[in-house]
């Protein structure tokens, strides 16, 4: 995949080398092709995007290999625009992000082999992903890249019924997302817009292996159940229809299929179900609803036989509150209901046909959920749980405090004066420690500001191996101290990171050497005599949040 370049420009983790004078080659790209078939090859040494299916339906792509990247926008399988595609039994070793859905109105860089394709459907749907190796490194392994903001009906740019199981997925988020469109809204471009992303919806993620932090950001997604942490919003979305179309709606029409549509009512485009003569029919949104009162409303209108409001439990079915309604005009119905006996749920939250009679329907509008929750006793049980569960491995202090972020929680060391380390309550002679670290300031008058992790310490901290990690100076140093004199085993220039998210670090050490790896990739190998001890992670002089530390 013409890997040959005059130089080697570009040193970071996870990334093979540079690529000043190379010509950069998307190896295999299909614009608008259906009914396709990509299977047992290897894509080896690529410098660009390994593939790209725009716009295309009905692709299998099925043990296809891809490794030894040779360039920093080594992206897999990329589905722009694109509908029922399978990827089954795919390696994948590279450097960004995997399996890329995504979706764009307008994208400046379509002019060669692809276009833009304004004022038509857009949409990514119904993409699965199964029994895959996928190491992205430093990007996202699935990656939800929500650019089709600038689109007046975003129906037409969801990314829409993903499914992913049974896959080794590795990278700095395992689930993450790009939703900042570029090319939309603040200019210039800074990527700090939490509202410039279009719909997410219908998304199942389960029995996977997650190596790094899990998040879609401030995407607020519906019908979202995975095992990684990631959930729908607790809020409608486009529960006005003012986003354009059903964008967001979870649709189950019957036989008919306009059974679920919008109409233009009263000059304002509304909700319907309707032909309940071919059977039931339902539309709604999945949300992640905590414990405590809560309360659906919807403005109704109804045929003669009336519609169902309904909640019931997401992943079993179970009806948890329903009510029938008859509105000849637009009427505004309330259906109260509770959330019991767990910290949160995923529930659906819709609107039923009922009886059969055809001059039936039901039109909908402004449908809102409002909540009777303690919001601060929630994110506190939260982060009492956190704290209880890393108090059992390692030993913290008053400075080290739970924030919440997305609806997670992480550790942060908030000082930036001075060291702070969190050692492990017990002695670790071999095995593994960990943390995703994320920095969010750096005291710029220390140049020696750094992270790292400390093992083998004893002689009451006099003695102990040191890996430390020091952003301004660029580089990743392995010391022996031993009596506070430091003997370099290993450095490494140049050592640094693209982005600020979160940066999956895990030492294993072993009796004759220590493996360092970086976002799910093995960086370097250090030969070392065996030292017994405690360990313990370390920040000096920089104000850091952490994620999954861990030491065993």
């Amino acid at each position: 995949m013409m890997d040959t370049g005059s130089e080697e420009g570009v040193d970071m983790p996870g990334y093979a080398s540079g690529c000043p004078d190379r010509i950069h080659i998307i190896p295999i790209g299909f614009y608008r092709v259906n009914y396709c078939e990509c299977s047992d090859f290897d894509i080896i040494r690529s410098n660009n995007y390994h593939t790209e299916y725009s716009h295309c339906q009905y692709v299998y792509i099925g043990n296809v290999k891809l490794h030894q990247v040779k360039c920093v926008s080594g992206d897999g399988f990329g589905v722009a625009g694109a509908q029922h595609v399978m990827v089954n039994r795919c390696f994948m070793q590279s450097n960004d992000d995997g399996i890329v859905m995504s979706t764009h109105y307008f994208d400046p860089r379509g002019i060669l082999w692809w276009t833009n394709s304004k004022d038509e459907d857009n949409s990514c749907r119904d993409i699965t992903t199964v029994h895959s190796y996928i190491n992205s490194g430093g990007g996202k392994a699935l990656a939800f890249i929500t650019w089709g903001t600038n689109d007046p009906i975003q129906e037409r740019e969801e990314i829409s019924d993903i499914v992913a199981y049974d896959n080794v997925l590795v990278s700095v988020n395992p689930v993450g997302t790009w939703p900042d469109n570029p090319y939309n809204g603040k200019q210039p471009f800074d990527n700090t817009e939490t509202d410039d992303y279009s719909p997410v919806k219908n998304v199942r993620i389960f029995d996977n292996r997650y190596e790094g932090n899990c998040t879609l950001g401030p995407i607020a997604c519906t019908n979202v159940i995975t095992d990684c942490g990631v959930h729908s919003t607790n809020q409608f979305r486009n529960g006005d229809f003012s986003l354009g179309g059903l964008a967001n709606w979870t649709l189950f029409p019957n036989t008919n299929p306009h059974s679920i549509d919008t109409v233009i009512y009263a000059d304002k485009e509304k909700g319907r179900i309707c032909y309940f003569e071919e059977g039931h029919v339902a539309a709604g949104q999945g949300l992640y609803l905590a414990m405590g009162q809560h309360m659906f409303q919807a403005e109704l209108m109804t045929g003669a036989e009336g519609a169902l409001l309904y909640v019931a439990d997401a992943q079993n079915g179970e009806l948890i509150a329903a009510r029938e309604a008859v509105c000849p005009i637009p009427t505004v119905v309330s259906l109260p209901f509770e959330i019991q006996d767990c910290q949160a749920k995923d529930v659906f939250v819709g609107i039923a046909s009922m009886g059969t009679s055809p001059a039936n329907f039901a039109i909908f509008d402004h449908c809102k959920i409002t909540s009777q929750i303690d919001e601060d006793a929630i994110r506190q049980r939260q982060a009492l749980a956190f704290m209880t569960q890393l108090q059992q491995v390692f030993a913290l202090t008053p400075d080290m405090t739970p924030i919440c972020e997305n609806g997670k929680v992480y550790l942060e060391v908030s000082s930036m004066e001075g060291e702070h380390t969190i050692p492990s309550l017990a002695t670790l002679t071999t095995g593994v420690v960990g943390a995703a670290v994320r920095v969010h300031d750096y005291n710029v008058q220390n140049q020696n500001n750094s992270f790292g992790f400390r093992f083998g310490i004893r002689d009451n901290g006099a003695s102990y191996r040191e890996l430390r990690f020091c952003e301004q100076k660029r580089t990743l140093r392995l010391i022996d101290v031993v009596d506070g004199v430091e003997t370099e085993l290993y450095l490494r220039p140049n050592f640094f990171f693209t982005s600020n998210d979160f940066h999956l670090f895990r030492v294993e050490i072993n009796p004759s050497s220590v493996c360092l790896w970086i976002d799910g990739s093995m960086y370097t190998s250090i030969p070392q005599v065996p030292v017994q001890g405690n360990v313990a992670f370390f920040v000096n002089d920089a104000h850091v949040a952490l994620h999954a530390l861990t030491a065993k």
